[in-house]
């Protein structure tokens, strides 16, 4: 449905404050950061973001889905971190 990559956009752009700000962090473009929100808008079926010129802020269900997005990438990163714990342990 969703990937980890548009999830970090999501987030960078929450934690940035804006489109540009996030595509320049990421290293990505502008449209590029911009589709990737149109994707998850489009399958949540709802807005993420208010737009008004520059100024952007969460609706209610992008506050929601903050939550979960970096409770999600949080465990992604735990995931990461106990199979390099395992591989670490496996090298010894």
């Amino acid at each position: 449905m969703f990937t980890i990559a548009q999830l970090e956009i999501f987030v960078e752009i929450v934690e940035s404050g804006t489109f540009a700000a996030a595509a320049k962090r990421r290293g990505v473009t502008q449209g590029a950061v911009s589709n990737m929100i149109k994707y998850l808008e489009n399958k949540l079926e709802t807005d993420l973001f208010f737009r008004d010129g520059m100024y952007i802020a969460l609706t209610r269900a992008g506050e929601v889905f903050l939550m979960h997005a970096r409770t999600i990438l949080d465990e992604v990163d735990r995931a990461v971190r106990a199979v390099h714990a395992l591989r670490s342990h496996a090298k010894k």
